[in-house]
């Protein structure tokens, strides 16, 4: 079936745009600008040259179709700068005269969509350089710098990779949402003086999603060869229907997406990447709700997905959308609902013989590959740090500091707000705030914060504040930017009582809790520890006033909306809200006089230094080993019977565990700015020297875990 826009030219292979023919009769004549069978337009010639605005384009190669244009490698001369040429067809059997002429100037006012302010912002949304229209042919183009614009698209890598774990679906989708909030919220002008209040892409799909591996940069043409994983690659937007709808058929009408659309759009994007294909093996449409396609995902990314798809309660924005994926547990690294291998009816499958001589050389074999795996693990592992292992000395050498007083925020009754002006955690008598002063006494800043982590962010987007500072970065939005300074995580604790340590908690956990034990516990499924297999105590729990700490525990521990919703409801009965402190003193005090057996949770910065209480290992899920945040100087992690009290200095933070995100409730504290170059980077340089060695070991003396071990000295 020939493409419906073209139907009016009877191509031998129903693909005008990238007819095989049309490339062979380039070859053989390149001077001819029509097909010689169907007489649509040929490919540009080998060394054609566009003239621009911005100078000479000359076409190297033709690397393929996509959506309704052509694809060139080319160059800007004369200096030769690498583009790609986008060209779109008005071929004269499809728009007549005014309808070329409409399609035109469209594309001259569309094409050149920039962001009202004049800002320049990286969003992974390709945007064109220039737009050109030839008036003496039936041709439009498109140029963009550099390569990006030739990337594979999520189609092509499908056909080449398979299928997508579950961990490069969530990346894929979260970058997605980051452009699509950017976009539908961004003030942009076309090139008339019109103001265009944000935009939907109204273009989603496999086809337009390209993706670039950070390794390599690779043509579409190209097969990606460098290994494919979960951390390696960006996803960029491209073909925005804005313009890309004005070169389908003349008959077909279309309408901007809803915000709606968009995110179904991208949902079923999300179901083919899980399936591996957009069609079933017979080439029909596939149906989300078949259970066959979803073994091995877990409830919650399923129950994601369906929303993303509408196909359960959708989401209103693609920043809730983005929010709730944040929420998520974990996937599996592996691929998780690939299509099912098809035998044709009738068929019986072959039966294979059994591979004795196979499995007897893999039980030799598998001692020996556990040893060899032993081996490299601890004796050839780097060390994971989160920066280079070298840190800059002094806040002194950090270089082009805005010198005067500057405003930044936070949130109440943070981390923060805590380590910053409690007295006596850096130097008897002296808050850290006084002492960060001192090592660059001509940045002058006032914290001020607010209530709430949104008015935090408010504050900075509307310039009122420099930057905040907060635990809660992994909720800013793609227009903001965050640098990590230091990790702070929640520990879960019991009473650690040395004359009752036989029939203490800890021991009848074994020093540990999962996160299963602690819903059931928080939302109170469980008022007895022998129902958790401990001793006959009553359970009373114990929570901190931190908005940062409680937003951590709902999404990472909690997790679904009827958990969370019923935490709250305990909060006014059975929950107690006090601060760390205080419940460090309460929790032993209810073991001891009262024999009751209190759990709480806070931040490690308050906890860590205090033996009346002992910090559990945690536990994510079934497949997960025990992380415990304090490991004895051995590099051992802490057991019940470690003595905490007598044993202080023989034990520390675990700072790999906290950098390498492994202790699962860990999180970082960051400096949040705004991505304006207008503005003084102030926030920029606060991060720079909060990284120095010298403030590294001042946030240390607070309880927080700094980016990479401290000299001991």
């Amino acid at each position: 079936m020939v493409d419906p826009t073209y139907r009016q030219y009877s191509c031998l292979q129903s693909n005008p745009l990238g007819c095989r023919q049309l490339q062979q009769g380039n070859s053989r004549d390149p001077g001819a600008k029509y097909c010689a069978t169907c007489n649509f337009p040929s490919l540009l010639n080998l060394k054609a040259e566009i003239q621009g605005n911005r100078g000479v384009y000359e076409v190297d190669q033709f690397l393929g179709t996509r959506g309704a244009g052509r694809l060139y490698q080319g160059w800007l001369l004369p200096d030769r700068n690498p583009i790609v040429i986008r060209e779109y067809l008005l071929p004269t059997r499809t728009f007549n005269a005014q309808e070329t002429r409409q399609r035109r100037q469209l594309f001259a006012q569309m094409s050149t969509l920039k962001l009202s302010d004049g800002r320049v912002q990286d969003f992974r949304l390709l945007m064109p350089d220039e737009a050109i229209s030839d008036r003496q042919e039936e041709r439009c183009y498109l140029i963009t710098a550099g390569n990006l614009n030739a990337l594979p698209t999520l189609r092509s890598h499908l056909q080449h990779q398979g299928a997508m774990t579950g961990n490069q679906i969530r990346r894929v989708l979260h970058q997605v949402l980051q452009t699509l909030e950017f976009l539908h919220s961004q003030k942009f002008s076309l090139p008339n003086g019109q103001l265009k209040q944000g935009m939907t892409h109204s273009n989603l799909s496999l086809d337009t999603l390209l993706l670039r591996q950070k390794e390599t940069e690779q043509l579409a043409s190209s097969t990606t060869q460098s290994r494919f994983t979960d951390e390696n690659f960006l996803i960029y937007l491209c073909d925005l229907a804005l313009w890309e709808n004005l070169f389908h058929s003349p008959t077909e009408s279309f309408q901007d997406a809803t915000v709606l659309q968009e995110l179904v759009a991208l949902g079923q994007v999300g179901f083919y990447l899980l399936v591996g294909s957009d069609r079933d093996p017979e080439g029909e449409a596939l149906y989300p709700k078949d259970g066959k396609y979803w073994a091995g995902v877990s409830p919650a990314f399923k129950d994601f997905l369906l929303s993303l798809m509408g196909l359960e309660q959708p989401f209103v924005s693609a920043e809730a959308a983005r929010q709730a994926l944040l929420r998520l547990p974990p996937e599996p690294s592996t691929a998780i609902g690939s299509l099912p291998v098809q035998v044709k009816r009738g068929e019986k499958r072959p039966k294979l013989p059994f591979p004795w001589r196979k499995l007897l050389l893999l039980l030799l074999t598998i001692p020996l590959l556990g040893l060899l795996f032993w081996w490299l693990s601890t004796v050839l592992r780097p060390k994971a740090t989160a920066r280079s292992s070298t840190l800059l000395c002094c806040a002194q050498e950090v270089t082009g500091v805005p010198k005067g007083k500057f405003i930044y925020t936070g949130v109440e009754k943070s981390t923060w707000s805590i380590v910053l002006e409690q007295k006596n955690l850096v130097e008897r008598g002296k808050r850290l705030d006084n002492a960060l002063q001192e090592l660059q006494p001509e940045l002058e800043l006032r914290y001020r914060p607010q209530v709430s982590i949104q008015q935090a962010f408010e504050q900075v987007r509307s310039g009122r504040v420099e930057f905040l500072v907060t635990g809660l970065a992994e909720q800013a939005a793609i227009d903001l930017k965050a640098e990590p300074f230091a990790y702070d995580g929640l520990v879960v604790f019991v009473a650690f009582s040395y004359s009752q340590r036989d029939r203490g908690l800890p021991r009848f956990l074994s020093g540990q809790i999962t996160f299963e034990q602690l819903r059931r516990l928080y939302t109170g499924e469980v008022q007895n520890w022998r129902d958790l297999g401990g001793p006959d105590l009553p359970v009373k729990l114990y929570i901190p006033p931190e908005i940062e700490a409680i937003s951590v525990f709902e999404e990472r521990v909690l997790q679904s909306e009827d958990r969370i919703r019923r935490f709250r409801e305990l909060q006014n009965r059975l929950i107690a809200t006090q601060p760390t402190f205080d419940t460090l003193r309460q929790v032993i005090r209810d073991f001891e006089q009262d024999q009751v057996g209190s759990i709480a949770f806070g931040t490690l910065s308050q906890v860590f230094g205090q033996c009346s209480v002992y910090p559990l290992a945690l536990i994510r899920d079934r497949d997960s080993n025990p992380e415990q945040a304090l490991i004895e100087n051995s590099g051992e992690p802490i057991s019940p019977m470690t003595d905490l009290c007598d044993a202080k200095g023989s034990y520390d933070r675990n700072v790999e565990a906290f950098q390498t995100n492994r202790y699962p409730l860990a999180y970082p504290l960051a400096v949040v700015y705004l991505r304006d170059n207008r503005r003084l980077p102030v926030g920029h340089k606060f991060a720079e020297i909060l990284q120095t060695l010298e403030a590294q070991k001042l946030l240390s003396q607070t309880g927080l875990v700094p980016l990479q071990p401290l000299p001991k000295n």
